[in-house]
């Protein structure tokens, strides 16, 4: 049988330990989330540049707002915030011969954890920042 003075520091010793795990295991979770998030927006960009590469007028603000209300739905879909987004389309002429053939979609979202307190100093509020890019298709006359 151990001594009544041991079994306060085995207490101790546990509580110790306990704090240290749940702290370790609530920064994985963060860190787990962060991941998640920033692979969601990487699919609303992709899902951005695929619209974006089809519409002929992306360089237009008709065709930049049917880009960003296809995105806006993939957003609500996923259950983001679309306020918290920030969404940029650059069509490019790559080749100087005056027709688009690039367009980049960037997505920008502040992470911030859902209790407001990261374990992980840092975490919380760090810019999620994803572009893609995609060839614009264009259909030939003639």
């Amino acid at each position: 049988m151990p001594a009544r003075k041991e079994c306060g520091q085995v207490l101790v010793e546990l509580a110790l330990v306990c704090i240290i795990f749940f702290i370790i295991s609530l920064g994985i979770f963060d860190i787990g989330r962060l991941i998640f998030r920033l692979h969601q927006l990487t699919q609303v960009a992709r899902e951005g540049a695929r619209v974006a590469s089809l519409t002929p007028s992306v360089n237009t603000p008709i065709g930049k707002t049917r880009v960003t209300g296809q995105m806006t739905k993939v957003l609500i879909a996923m259950g983001i915030d679309v306020a918290t987004v920030t969404i940029l389309i650059a069509p490019f002429d790559t080749d100087g011969d005056g027709i688009l053939d690039v367009v980049d979609v960037t997505v920008q979202q502040n992470f911030l954890t859902g209790i407001g307190v990261s374990f992980i100093p840092g975490l919380n509020g760090t810019l999620l920042n994803t572009t893609v890019s995609m060839p614009v298709f264009t259909i030939a006359n003639g």
